[in-house]
């Protein structure tokens, strides 16, 4: 909870807030609510095997799982099949289980790296790659939706600021994550994503450094 805290704490400060929601979405993902006393709410945040719903590892994997029903006739044709094997360097799918340890899991970076690829094939017009990131835009604004739903905020709209890689893919994710919010009944205010924390992580320290010099 800690390292989530902060991670939203930056995110905020990059757009000069010290309170509001914080969407993370790098290779996991999670939802944070901060008020400025301190008080905050999560949601989501429990890793690759039981959620981190709508992150770029969620992303890859419903790649990879769009490519393996494509192969065998269970999903339709898609350009993720080729873009799959170029990534991972192989010349046939089942070389893809050579990448997973003794349990099956292929590393989180290797899978997560998949992201960028799959929305350059939606834009491109691929089908399985849009469902993809509908999907993701969907969970997101869930996510959104489930910590502002518990928030006491002091201002609405409620400030949200998106941050992570996922951002990448604003254009296909945020219209979703958009209706989704809206459908749940939450008033935001939807700042632009947050690519690079460098100029959050500074912002909190000169905060920190105000603060102490005021305490003293």
């Amino acid at each position: 909870e800690f390292v989530q805290a902060c991670e939203a704490q930056i995110a905020l400060a990059c757009r000069g807030l010290r309170c509001g929601l914080a969407l993370i979405a790098g290779t996991g993902s999670n939802c944070t609510a901060l008020a400025e006393n301190g008080d905050r709410v999560f949601a989501g945040g429990f890793g690759p095997q039981f959620d981190d719903l709508g992150s770029a590892y969620w992303i890859g994997r419903e790649a990879i799982a769009a490519v393996v029903q494509a192969e065998d006739g269970r999903g339709p044709a898609t350009t993720l099949c080729e873009e799959l094997l170029r990534y991972a360097e192989i010349d046939r799918l089942w070389a893809l289980l050579d990448r997973s340890d003794r349990n099956g899991h292929a590393p989180r970076p290797f899978v997560a790296g998949l992201a960028p690829l799959v929305f350059d094939a939606a834009r491109a017009g691929d089908a399985a790659a849009r469902a993809i990131c509908r999907r993701a835009g969907r969970l997101l604004g869930e996510l959104v939706v489930a910590a502002g739903r518990r928030f006491d905020a002091p201002v609405r709209p409620v400030p949200l600021v998106p941050s992570g890689g996922v951002f990448h893919g604003a254009d296909l994710i945020l219209p979703v994550l958009r209706r989704t919010v809206r459908r749940g009944g939450l008033e935001v205010a939807l700042c632009e994503p947050v690519l690079e924390p460098a100029p959050g992580i500074l912002t909190c320290i000169r905060w920190a450094r105000e603060k102490t010099g005021r305490e003293t």
